[in-house]
């Protein structure tokens, strides 16, 4: 959905909507960059360099749907100018430089900061801090992929937990017990 200051309402044909807010960087990072916080500068990013960085911040932003800096927002029309002051999602739909490093990315499939290449994202196997869900896949090599962006903590594949239905429609206790990482909790 598009609204323009005149008042009118559109269709927007774009495949993204994301949340982004200016940040100052310490290296020039384009449309797709996952970054972290720069722990050497106050309040800048950089790319991010390692697997399941902890510092993982967000996604340098294509056209955010609202973008946010100190003392005002905008709504739509907002693009990244300064390689050195990007706008990064914080969450929402966002398109990501992905690498096949940890197999092919389904849809569904969590995502974390490559191994090998900076700025770039990889499927997550193991807990840590992953960046969000892929919406489309990558079958091999390197290119962009959208995402549901949600930085925070993921358990890692091996989190299960049962639950059952009642007959009233609420949700019962676990039947089974709940396992994070092969241990029974």
């Amino acid at each position: 959905l598009r609204v323009e200051t005149a008042g009118s309402v559109s269709d927007d044909p774009g495949d993204v909507f994301d949340l982004a807010e200016f940040y100052m960087a310490s290296e020039p990072v384009e449309a797709g960059d996952v970054v972290v916080v720069d722990d050497a500068a106050a309040v800048r990013v950089r790319k991010s360099v390692s697997a399941y960085a902890s510092a993982l911040m967000g996604v340098v932003s294509t056209s955010p749907a609202i973008a946010i800096e100190e003392e005002w927002f905008a709504v739509g029309g907002v693009r990244q100018q300064d390689p050195f002051k990007p706008l990064v999602a914080l969450v929402g739909r966002v398109s990501v430089k992905v690498t096949d490093e940890n197999g092919a990315i389904r849809p569904g499939d969590r995502l974390t900061s490559s191994a090998t290449r900076p700025g770039y994202a990889m499927k997550a196997t193991a807990s840590g801090m992953t960046l969000g869900v892929a919406l489309v896949p990558l079958e091999q090599g390197e290119g962009k992929v959208r995402v549901w962006l949600n930085v925070g903590w993921w358990g890692g594949g091996d989190t299960q937990l049962s639950v059952h239905e009642r007959p009233d429609g609420t949700i019962g206790a676990a039947q089974n017990d709940l396992y994070m990482n092969g241990y029974a909790i």
